[in-house]
This record gives C-alpha cells, sequence and structure tokens, in this order.
C-alpha cells in the first residue's frame, strides 16, 4: 500500500462539521447518537462554540453548585473527566468521537496526541506554548492555561475533547478554580495579539490532525484500515 493510498484511506475515515455557536446540550446530544452508531472505523470531529455555560466533570456530579447559578447562565453535569471549566462565545471547542484500538491509541497516548496537535496548530500561528500531561493537563502559555482537556473514556471509545481560548471573555474565569486549581490563569489568542476566528482555527486544527492521525497509522502498520 504506498502512502498516497494510505493517505486517502486516513483522510476517508475522518468527518468533520463546525457547528457555530451551540448550546452544549445539543452537542452532547450528536456525540452520543455517533457513539451509538459504534462505528470504530470512522472519526466524527465536531467543532463549535457554546453559549456561556459552567461546565462540570463527572468528579463533581454530588457537588453542590449553586452557588455557582448566581454568576453563569446555565451549568452543565457532563460526563467527561475533570472538574470545572468555562464555555462561552469566542472559545474554540472540538469533540473528537475516536475508537482507541483502532487507531493505535491507549488513553496515555491519546492525550499526548491531542496535545501536540493542539501545539503544533499554534506553532503554525507562531505561537510557542508548553503541554503537560501529567499534572495539570493541557497547554500553557507563560504559565497560563490557553488548552484544556475534558475526555471520556467508555467501550474502546473517547469522547468529549477540548477547549482553546480565541477570543473569549476570560472575566469570569476567577469566579472558580480553573480544573480544580486555584494557581490556573488562563489567557487566549487575543490576549496573546492573535486574530483569528474559532472557524479558521478549527480548520487548521483539523488538517494538523489529519497530518499527525497518518503518522499514527504509518507507525503502527494496521492496513486493515
Amino acid at each position: 500500500m504506498n502512502d498516497l493510498n494510505l493517505n486517502d484511506i486516513v483522510n476517508n475515515k475522518i468527518h468533520s462539521q463546525w457547528l457555530g455557536l451551540v448550546d452544549i446540550k445539543t452537542t452532547g446530544e450528536l456525540q452520543n447518537s455517533y457513539l451509538l452508531e459504534n462505528d470504530i472505523q470512522k472519526i466524527e470531529i465536531i467543532g463549535c462554540e457554546h453559549f456561556e455555560v459552567l461546565s462540570a466533570g463527572k468528579s463533581l456530579w454530588k457537588s453542590n453548585l449553586s452557588d455557582y447559578t448566581k454568576y453563569f447562565s446555565s451549568v452543565d453535569l457532563t460526563r467527561r473527566g475533570g472538574k470545572l471549566t468555562l464555555h462561552n462565545p469566542g472559545q474554540l471547542i472540538i469533540y473528537p468521537q475516536v475508537h482507541l484500538k483502532t487507531f493505535n491509541f491507549n488513553l496515555k497516548t491519546y492525550i499526548q496526541f491531542l496535545l501536540s496537535v493542539s501545539h503544533n496548530t499554534l506553532l503554525k500561528l507562531g505561537l510557542n506554548s508548553d503541554f503537560y500531561t501529567e499534572s495539570n493537563i493541557g497547554i500553557y502559555c507563560d504559565s497560563k492555561k490557553i488548552v484544556s482537556l475534558g475526555l471520556n473514556h467508555s467501550n474502546g471509545w473517547i469522547s468529549h475533547g477540548l477547549s482553546i481560548n480565541v477570543n473569549n471573555d476570560l472575566t469570569k474565569f476567577s469566579l472558580f478554580d480553573v480544573c480544580g486549581l486555584s494557581t490556573t490563569k488562563v489567557t487566549s489568542l487575543k490576549k496573546l495579539n492573535f486574530d483569528i476566528s474559532t472557524k479558521e482555527l478549527f480548520s487548521l486544527w483539523i488538517t494538523q490532525f489529519k497530518t499527525q492521525l497518518l503518522d499514527q497509522v504509518t507507525l503502527s502498520q494496521q492496513v486493515y484500515l
């Protein structure tokens, strides 16, 4: 199988769509519908922004979050891991649905993959960043978080995904402990003087995702794709 054929095969496995500004429950229902299809040979990727919502991971489902309702338009209990984060307009949300074994990932290598794709996407804009895979997982610029991950792993599938602060309002991030740590500060591409829309950044991210997934598949030699 030559490289061109493999490239075509991998690209045909990836289906991406841009939804624009949508409610978080809409993307939750869409992700569930993809998972119910159980097509392990296909990767579905949703790109969007969300109306303002404070998102709480599974570890906080039994916590009292009522105090936050006076500060945020909505509080959502989500199936992802992690703790509290804020989604609001101007923040890019990316939800890939990936079957780990099919593409030769385990949970650790998939996290590294997502961070690497995001890091390299920002690098193409001219932004140097650091990413961490063990403690307070994410991507940082000048010690401030710009990319956050929150994943759900079930029956071999990984869903939910990541957020990138593009031109969103960061004011309300000071009202809670970002990812459970009071020391976490946040930044955005706008704060760092980069002018790009969430839709444009999603397109760049998808291109980088495809490039690096091809490397992943080539290394795994899984020709049954």
